[in-house]
């Protein structure tokens, strides 16, 4: 039996996501941050039309046949993805397809994206690691992990469980929380022994029955 390759481990924080959106060309800008911020694979948002977009409620509407697992997903819009959207969809009116390059839905943008992660000093992010990113700040918000399976469109929790990254970031912030909690518990046992202080005397204990 072949051995299961190890998941990939690229990803992207959000500093990293804001330097390589300066270095795409434009048209490329707001596919990358739909991917960011909702995990979508490339082919849903390259295929993405607009009426699977509803403005008005903040959400994408992937159809059934569209995704990799055939099924149908709803994907909230967050952050700056309905304003964008909304830019979008102000210069191109009557389009079918929401991203376009030059009146047509887009094609391949391997070139262009190798150029940029390259000048942003990025070598090697691949598109797909953004599915990472979107997983992974979607368990950070403290989503539900059935809510966040959900949006990404995972079916099993073992594939889900792959592109839940834990990163350096992950393991610094568990290490502030797991200090505070024992600094908080520190000052309450503190505060509790106080209590059976008086005037630095330790108040007598009642002695316990005897054990026959």
């Amino acid at each position: 039996m072949l051995k299961e390759p190890p998941a990939r481990r690229g990803f992207l924080e959000h500093d990293s996501f804001l330097k390589l959106r300066q270095e795409l060309p434009e048209h490329l800008r707001p596919v990358l941050t739909l991917a960011f911020f909702s995990g979508m694979r490339s082919g849903e948002i390259k295929n993405l039309r607009w009426s699977n977009v509803s403005l008005a409620e903040k959400e994408i509407r992937l159809d059934a046949g569209t995704t990799k697992n055939d099924e149908p997903r709803s994907i909230p819009l967050i952050g700056e993805l309905p304003e964008m959207l909304a830019i979008l969809r102000q210069k191109n009116p009557d389009g079918k397809f929401v991203f376009t390059r030059n009146g047509k839905p887009l094609a391949s943008f391997r070139k262009a994206w190798t150029a940029a992660c390259s000048r942003a000093g990025l070598d090697g992010l691949l598109f797909h690691d953004l599915r990472r990113a979107g997983v992974r700040n979607l368990v950070r918000a403290g989503v539900p992990e059935r809510v966040a399976m959900a949006i990404s469109g995972h079916k099993t929790r073992a594939v889900f469980e792959r592109y839940n990254i834990v990163s350096g970031r992950d393991l610094r912030d568990a290490g502030r929380k797991l200090e505070a909690y024992l600094n908080g518990a520190k000052a309450e046992n503190g505060a509790n022994s106080g209590q059976m202080h008086k005037n630095g005397a330790t108040e007598p204990v009642a002695e316990s029955s005897a054990i026959n």
